[in-house]
């Protein structure tokens, strides 16, 4: 009898066993399922380096666990020692892979106006197709940047249709500077910042849109906007996915800029709920640090605590008052 109730016992217990390795594994699946690939590129160089693992990291400590982060950071003119330090970021679910560019290979591109803040390694951003031949897309993001949610819908973004995917800009028609011919640079409203730029690789490819940016970047007599201006005129505001202003939360924006509704509903109709500059600071995955306002020179800057936070999770002792000059 004794014996007769030990088998069942045994039995028993190990049809649990199977039942829970059963469930464990169906579980697993299903996770495995869920998770979501998000293809990352950053472009850096010796200048930008420290600024570019602050964006990273703020990227990773704010992603889900589900989300699978493969992060693809041209270094360029950086020792290769250097450039190694990104791959300390990688962890479950963050893979990083380094790809070393000189801006030797940028010959063919003119020169243009340098300022402190933006260099020719911007440039870069007319290559992707070709540096990144195994990627269909990518999101881009500039360096100068804190990234404060997970960016997988903003990745999953449709646009299967178009070159890219942007934010429109919220600020009225601006003079930008004069050039040494005494001429004014401005751009109108309808233009959109290249800061955040969700790049559908494999029709830019099959359309030749690299030589085509080259080649608008050579026509350019004002060259001032490095990429930016290339990449309206050959890539219209009318013709890309617009994308919500939270992608691409420019941290000099203010209440000043959008002094009503009305402005606001009248040039941005796919985002009728940010509808002030609190809301959408509110609501923002990624906020970006265009012009001079950083947060590693100006502590007011939007945000600028938390981007001190992660700044010293990297390093406590990094000085981010200032690396690229005044």
């Amino acid at each position: 009898m004794k014996d007769l109730n030990l088998k069942k016992t045994i039995i028993i217990v190990f049809l649990l066993l199977i039942g829970f390795f059963c469930i464990l594994f169906i579980f697993s699946n299903i996770n495995r399922k869920s998770n979501v690939d998000v293809n990352l590129v950053f472009n850096t160089d010796r200048n930008y380096r420290e600024y570019t693992k602050v964006a990273i990291k703020s990227a990773i400590e704010n992603k889900n666990y589900s989300s699978i982060y493969h992060i693809d950071v041209i270094c360029v003119d950086i020792p290769q020692k250097e450039c190694e330090e990104f791959k300390s970021f990688e962890k479950e679910n963050v893979y990083i892979r380094i790809f070393p560019e000189s801006l030797s290979s940028l010959s063919s591109i003119g020169n243009y106006v340098i300022n402190n803040y933006v260099t020719r390694t911007d440039l870069f951003k007319f290559k992707f197709d070709k540096i990144f031949s195994d990627r269909d897309k990518i999101l881009y993001i500039d360096s100068d940047t804190l990234i404060r949610k997970d960016l997988r819908e903003l990745f999953n973004t449709d646009i299967s249709k178009y070159y890219l995917a942007a934010v429109i800009r919220l600020e009225p028609e601006i003079s930008a500077g004069v050039n040494k011919n005494g001429k004014v640079h401005h751009y109108n409203k309808n233009y959109y910042n290249c800061g955040v730029l969700l790049l559908n690789l494999a029709k830019m490819r099959k359309d030749k849109i690299s030589e085509k940016l080259i080649q608008a970047k050579n026509a350019d007599e004002e060259k001032f906007y490095q990429t930016q201006k290339a990449f309206n005129v050959v890539i219209p505001p009318n013709t890309i996915k617009k994308l919500s202003p939270i992608y691409n939360d420019n941290g000099r924006w203010n209440d000043e800029y959008i002094k009503d509704f009305h402005y606001y509903r009248l040039y941005f109709p796919y985002s009728l709920r940010y509808y002030n500059i609190k809301i959408l600071d509110e609501q923002s995955v990624i906020i970006h640090y265009s012009g001079f306002k950083k947060p590693w020179r100006d502590p007011a800057a939007k945000f600028g605590d938390d981007w001190r936070k992660y700044s010293k999770m990297i390093n406590d002792d990094v000085d981010v008052k200032e690396i690229i000059g005044k």
